[in-house]
């Protein structure tokens, strides 16, 4: 700095704090024990209230557990004392084949929730038709208790809807009859409160082919085979909602709990094969209502959870 200048002034201002302002900040202080006395209990009854959720959901899981594992035990226990005679009776083939259609035919009216009687039907089916003597009168007889295990187990199904569940095809209501290699385009749809969406899936069935079990239990024969009285199959292709289809067989002799299978968003659909005929095969899809498991099959965890959830329509 040269001889002679000003130095320059400098000034430094210290900003004074408010007489209400330190007031207010001291109310503050001063209020925040009263705060913690307040916020604790709000704290901790929020956390206890959690706590107390999530135990009663853990227990609402293992109760369901529970009740799903004495069901399954009470079953294999009814089954063995209940079908050892009738199911010994319909496998010796040294007992006649009319009272073994009498005992099969007992038996299933009694038991056709929890037994997949397709197999048995399908066995005496064909022991009839390569027998030195077929009668068309046994076919049929085989066929009618087929039909009167599928009404019962239909009416099963229809006393469990909680609200309403269409299946239709081709514009008119299931079932539907086809000739081999058509098509029949099905929706179904799934009713629920005016405040949620509905559900609504798309099927495509196609006929393939007609004959009896034994030729089409694997694929569909080349050169297509003959129809005869005997003929009760016939192999399905069945596309849901646009996905990679599935070809399998169908019987006259299936049901509703041994013909199913599961869909999208905990939806079970049944196809039933009606009747079959030179001209025809007539089809009828059946809807069950949401997360209803057949008797037989286990839940899964996650029908448990939509149940106790409430998600379920």
């Amino acid at each position: 700095m040269a001889l002679g200048e000003k130095i320059p002034e400098v000034r430094i201002v210290v900003a004074r704090e408010k007489t209400a302002d330190r007031r207010a900040f001291q109310k503050v202080i001063a209020a925040l024990p009263q705060a913690g006395q307040v916020a604790t209990p709000l704290i901790i009854a929020v956390i206890g209230g959690w706590y107390n959720c999530a135990n009663s959901k853990q227990h609402d899981y293992q109760t369901a557990v529970q009740i799903l594992n004495q069901r399954e035990s009470s079953e294999l226990a009814s089954r063995s004392a209940a079908f050892e005679k009738p199911m010994a009776t319909l496998l010796d083939k040294s007992h006649k084949i009319d009272d073994r259609i009498l005992t099969l035919e007992t038996f299933l009216y009694n038991f056709h929730g929890i037994v997949n009687a397709r197999n048995l039907l399908t066995d005496l089916e064909q022991e009839l038709e390569h027998s030195n003597e077929p009668s068309r009168g046994r076919s049929k007889r085989l066929r009618a208790i087929a039909r009167g295990i599928a009404n019962a187990q239909r009416a099963m199904i229809a006393a469990a809807m909680p609200r309403e569940i269409t299946a239709a095809c081709n514009g008119d209501h299931s079932p539907v009859s086809l000739a081999v290699a058509a098509e029949a385009n099905c929706t179904i749809r799934y009713s629920r409160a005016w405040y949620r969406y509905s559900d609504q899936h798309a099927l495509k069935i196609r006929v393939e082919c007609v004959g009896t079990h034994e030729g089409l239990e694997e694929s569909c024969p080349d050169p297509p085979q003959p129809i005869s009285e005997f003929s009760t199959s016939a192999r399905i292709k069945l596309t849901v909602d646009g996905k990679e289809p599935l070809e399998f067989e169908l019987s006259e002799f299936g049901s509703p709990f041994s013909d199913n299978t599961t869909i999208d968003h905990g939806h079970r659909i049944a196809i039933l094969l009606r009747s079959t005929s030179v001209k025809e095969s007539r089809l009828e899809v059946i809807a069950f209502p949401e997360d209803l498991v057949p008797p037989g099959y286990q839940p899964t965890i996650t029908n448990i959870s939509r149940l106790l959830g409430g998600e379920s329509g």
